[in-house]
């Protein structure tokens, strides 16, 4: 997938654009650029894209916004990459959907090494699963697509690591799962996952399911002392 990935660098610096585009097609990879939101639009209108670098102080745009709007409408990942260095606007941006977070200044070379694994991450994990479809209660959570419905037939914004930390209970349902298989599972180099940050993910995920308390019995289940361990009935396809 690196070698074809096309990537969409939003950069308002002509310089830092440069640097980026060249690194990334050093690396082997398709790359457009665009220096404005509304040049980001009609990147995304004229081709497909596999990831987007988006840099978040941009003249006609606020990045933050941009990457709320993109979300609604696709499961494209985001790395947001900004001179924004405070540990809340970091919070917000992943929770808001981005798959990562790169403040600047920083090495070229590592930013291609986090476009790698988040895009390696979209792979689907069924080629160990041997599935790449799951239903339970009513949901529907393609590994393909990388996509989770609703059983009303919403889709469901996650972030790439929720998406992920999901997919290793459901694909393990019955098993308790340790937070460092968790982590092993979904702590690759560059993703800002740590023990402390599973419970905050797994609450996060029971939000977006609907899975609390008072509503019956709990999909994802708390195996105290040990971690987490997904109860619902699961169909494969």
């Amino acid at each position: 997938m690196a070698e074809q990935a096309h990537i969409l660098v939003v950069e308002d610096d002509p310089a830092t654009l440069a640097l980026l585009s060249a690194f990334l097609k050093e690396a082997g990879y398709a790359v457009s650029t665009a220096a404005t939101a509304e040049a980001m639009r009609q990147a995304m209108a004229r081709a497909a894209v596999d990831l987007i670098l988006l840099d978040l102080n941009l003249p006609d745009a606020d990045g933050v916004q941009l990457a709320v709007s993109v979300r609604r409408q696709s499961r494209v990942p985001i790395i947001m990459v900004t001179a924004r260095a405070q540990p809340r606007d970091r919070i917000t941006g992943l929770e808001l959907g981005a798959d990562d977070y790169v403040t600047k200044p920083f090495h070229p070379r590592e930013l291609v090494a986090r476009v790698r694994n988040v895009l390696g991450r979209m792979a689907p994990r069924a080629e160990a699963s041997g599935s790449v479809l799951y239903r339970f209660s009513g949901w529907e959570m393609d590994l393909l697509w990388r996509k989770l419905v609703s059983p009303q037939g919403e889709t469901i914004t996650m972030t790439a690591t929720e998406f992920d930390l999901l997919a290793v209970l459901v694909a393990r349902a019955g098993q308790p799962l340790t937070r460092d298989q968790l982590l092993e599972a979904t702590g690759e180099p560059g993703r800002d996952v740590n023990d402390r940050s599973i419970d905050t993910l797994v609450s996060r995920i029971r939000r977006k399911l609907g899975d609390t308390r008072g509503s019956g019995p709990r999909l994802i289940e708390t195996c105290h002392g040990h971690g987490y361990r997904f109860s619902g009935e699961v169909q494969t396809a």
